[in-house]
């Protein structure tokens, strides 16, 4: 029962909120919540009757949402997760108007992040700008030309193999230059440090190639033909598609493809609100609480995108702090969480149960029946609920 809290006192004027002792307040309430309450309180300009009524409200809250000591909350997240999932479409979708990029949704994307997968099968980015250019479609636009791999196929009109003096000319295209701010300077820049083998003269927007090697014919300036069309010119690599889209708060470039550490060191990308759904490239680059945190917004946002709205926050999070609790990202498997349970029967019981069985025997591994599944398996009462309870009655003589 939550605790009753000094009230307003009964003057003229209505008295200034008192910062209640940590200690007095309601059995939810943590120093955190405490703090931010007092500030709301102050804020706000509310009385203390005020700031009580709220503290209850909260306490009452509190009290709904917490569970029972040796409450099955595995289970309870398996179903909260798994129930809907079946709900669950299993398509990629395009976005709209743009052929090259997909997206996986639905329940593929909901077995990609809980099974931990390398690479996911559509990786994507959402890079979000900073707040000066966040509003300029312009600016943006610069800053996703600088972000999306552009090869030099992209931006060639033509190629003529001038079979008598040996060389490759190559005319561009003047818009591509333009779409991808490539200006002159920048174009001889970047053939420069990109193009090898080669020697070239860019003269307007034309440009003539000629093999470093000595004494080759035909046949060799054919074969380096495709080699210099696909050379990278430009941009990150791994980003093979970058579309600017208008959102509420401003411009915001979505990509095909993903690179991480390198996008959020370009010029205008505001590295606190890019992200990317590659868990792994996260952990890489951000750590393993970042890892965390993207898996349960992945999660969340692939279960929202399909209308599935009702799934306790705390359910996914206790799936990402499972994955995550010893410091690296584990499947939620037979080659993570389920193939590494200290129970034999357990393991057995998920996938392949010869092999943990004969397993266990060559070492000589003890069960100790102390879970849910095992228990189950043997007929035994379980160690949860009231299973955890031994009740000792000392009978009457």
């Amino acid at each position: 029962m939550a605790k009753s809290l000094p009230t307003e006192k009964k003057t003229g004027k209505a008295s200034s909120p008192k910062a209640v002792p940590h200690a007095q307040r309601p059995e939810h309430f943590t120093k955190s919540l405490s703090r931010r309450l007092d500030s709301l309180a102050e804020s706000e300009g509310m009385s203390d009757s005020d700031k009580q009524a709220l503290s209850q409200a909260i306490e009452a809250r509190a009290g709904k949402m917490s569970i029972e000591p040796g409450e099955a909350i595995g289970i309870l997240t398996a179903q909260s997760i798994g129930e809907p999932g079946t709900q669950l479409t299993m398509r990629t979708y395009h976005y709209a108007g743009v052929l090259e990029m997909n997206v996986t949704h639905g329940l593929p994307r909901v077995i990609e992040i809980l099974d931990a997968r390398k690479e996911p099968s559509t990786p994507s980015m959402t890079i979000k700008l900073l707040e000066e250019i966040r509003n300029n479609e312009e600016e943006a636009r610069k800053v996703a030309a600088r972000i999306q791999e552009v090869s030099l196929r992209q931006i060639v009109e033509s190629t003529t193999t001038d079979l008598a003096n040996l060389e490759i000319i190559v005319k561009f295209r003047e818009q591509a230059l333009q779409n991808y701010s490539l200006d002159p300077e920048t174009l001889a820049k970047s053939l420069k440090k990109n193009v090898r083998g080669m020697k070239f003269d860019l003269s307007g927007n034309q440009a003539v190639f000629k093999p470093k090697k000595k004494n080759y014919g035909a046949r060799y300036v054919y074969k380096i033909k495709e080699k210099l069309l696909d050379t990278k010119i430009q941009g990150i690599p791994g980003i093979s598609y970058a579309l600017v889209r208008k959102e509420k708060d401003g411009y915001v470039i979505q990509t095909e493809g993903s690179n991480l550490a390198k996008v959020l060191k370009v010029e205008g990308v505001d590295p606190t609100s890019t992200t990317t759904n590659d868990i792994h490239e996260v952990e890489k680059v951000l750590g393993i609480e970042a890892a965390r945190n993207a898996i349960i917004s992945e999660l969340k946002g692939t279960l929202e995108k399909a209308g599935v709205n009702d799934v306790d926050m705390r359910h996914l999070m206790l799936a990402a702090d499972a994955m995550t609790s010893d410091g690296t990202i584990r499947a939620i498997g037979r080659y993570g969480l389920s193939g590494q349970k200290g129970s034999i029967l357990a393991r057995a019981s998920f996938e392949t149960p010869l092999k943990h069985l004969l397993s266990a025997s060559i070492h000589g591994e003890k069960d100790d029946l102390t879970s849910v599944v095992e228990n189950v398996m043997v007929g035994q009462p379980v160690k949860v609920g009231t299973g955890m309870v031994k009740l000792v009655v000392k009978a009457k003589k």
